[in-house]
C-alpha cells in the first residue's frame, strides 16, 4: 500500500484537510502506477481500462467494486461509510484529467 494513501486516509480519519473523497482523486491520478503485485503492466492496462470504462458512465457502485477488488488492502483502511467518497473522487480526477493516468 502506497504511504500517501496511508497518510490521507489517516488525515481524513482525524477531520484533517483532507478527506477520503481526495484520497480517491490522488489514487485516480496516479492508478498506472499503483500495479497490483499479482498483475503484469500490460494485464494492468486492461484493468485500468475497465475503470475507465465505468468512469465514462459514471458508475459510482461499479468504481466502488473495481477498487475493492483491485485494491482490496487500500480500501481495508477506508471506513465502511467512506468507499463511496473514494470512488467519488476517483471520477472527479477522470473528470479532471479527461482520463485517467496510465504513465
Amino acid at each position: 500500500m502506497p504511504s500517501w494513501f496511508r497518510a490521507t486516509c489517516h488525515e481524513a480519519s482525524s477531520r484533517g484537510a483532507n478527506s477520503y473523497g481526495f484520497a480517491g482523486k490522488q489514487l485516480g491520478r496516479h492508478v498506472g502506477h499503483e500495479i497490483p503485485h499479482s498483475l503484469e503492466e500490460i494485464e494492468w492496462d486492461a484493468e485500468v481500462e475497465v475503470l475507465r470504462g465505468h468512469c465514462e458512465e459514471r458508475d459510482l457502485a461499479q468504481i466502488k467494486t473495481w477498487l475493492l477488488e483491485h485494491y482490496p488492502a487500500m480500501m481495508k483502511i477506508v471506513p465502511s461509510r467512506r468507499p463511496d467518497a473514494v470512488a467519488a473522487g476517483v471520477l472527479d480526477a477522470y473528470r479532471e484529467t479527461e482520463g485517467l493516468a496510465i504513465e
